[in-house]
């Protein structure tokens, strides 16, 4: 059975209840930095409103704390998506970025992926996480559920919250799809997100889909008439036959993403260069059109 959607009165992190065969939790604070809600207060100065910052850190072989730190302080993002990234490197990093005057709160994911190797802090340490900075209005917590067929032993999932941005509320999700030859798989759990999403009219979707513009399965996001921070990153376009930049720097591929639907829209896109995999994707969002600006390289 394909998830529906069921989001109670409260807000979306106060409940998230979702289709058979799929279990539904909260995202999992980080020891020490806080689980309130913040509404009102302006974010933290040193960061720069409105910006969301999405990277598959691939924290098992690539990530380090410094790295992660390194990264956020480079872009300053209100808010940051990381995928298949270790919580402990990412918990230190969040220390040492208070440190530094940029104070966020770290949301991990539920449900790690079963690997055993890989991240300094021990087993079952590779997940999804969300930092959101100090002084942004949330709605609840993030919330997490697992797709269906998910696709072991990476448990494949996505995390949705509600949070104030460019002066709207705005539903974030963060997702990291099933990779390789799956395509179907990849298809159906786009089809499962779009049908858990369906009734959030404005919506930023980041993550690394592990899939091109040009492929087959990426058809529920056009239908639902996502657009990518990179607007030359369309239906039936990739790095190979147009201007779309790719993202995966040892495949030449465009993998991450970035995406907006509804009042909106990306009005600035930064692709950072971090190592021979996934390069950093940001973008500033607006509730204006969107600028149609060619994605910066740096």
């Amino acid at each position: 059975m394909r998830i529906r959607q069921i989001i109670t009165a409260a807000a979306l992190g106060s409940a998230l209840v979702l289709g058979a065969g799929v279990a539904p939790t909260h995202g999992t604070p980080a020891q020490g930095l806080g689980t309130a809600e913040s509404r009102g207060a302006a974010p933290t100065a040193s960061v720069v409103q409105n910006r969301i910052m999405s990277w598959n850190s691939n924290g098992q072989e690539n990530g380090t704390p410094a790295l992660v730190a390194a990264q956020i302080k480079r872009f300053k993002p209100q808010i940051v998506l990381l995928q298949e990234s270790c919580k402990g490197e990412v918990d230190t990093a969040v220390r040492t970025l208070r440190q530094q005057g940029l104070v966020y709160k770290a949301y991990h994911a539920d449900w790690p992926d079963l690997f055993t190797l890989g991240c300094d802090n021990g087993p079952l340490q590779v997940t999804h996480s969300v930092l959101v900075a100090e002084g942004t209005t949330m709605h609840g917590t993030p919330g997490t559920a697992l797709y269906e067929d998910r696709d072991w032993p990476e448990r494949r999932k996505f995390t949705i919250f509600q949070v104030r941005l460019a002066g709207m509320d705005v539903y974030v999700a963060n997702t990291h799809l099933s990779d390789g030859g799956d395509a179907d798989l990849r298809q159906d759990q786009l089809n499962q997100l779009m049908e858990a999403t369906r009734g959030m009219p404005n919506m930023v979707l980041a993550g690394d889909l592990n899939a091109q513009p040009s492929y087959p399965e990426m058809e529920p996001l056009w239908a639902y008439k996502f657009a990518d921070a990179d607007p030359s990153c369309t239906r039936g376009k990739n790095p190979q036959n147009s201007p779309c930049q790719y993202t995966q720097v040892g495949s030449k591929k465009k993998f991450d993403y970035v995406m907006t639907k509804g009042a909106v829209h990306t009005k600035r896109c930064t692709l950072g260069h971090v190592n021979d995999d996934h390069r950093v994707v940001v973008s500033d969002l607006t509730a204006g059109a969107p600028s149609g600006r060619v994605c910066d390289l740096v």
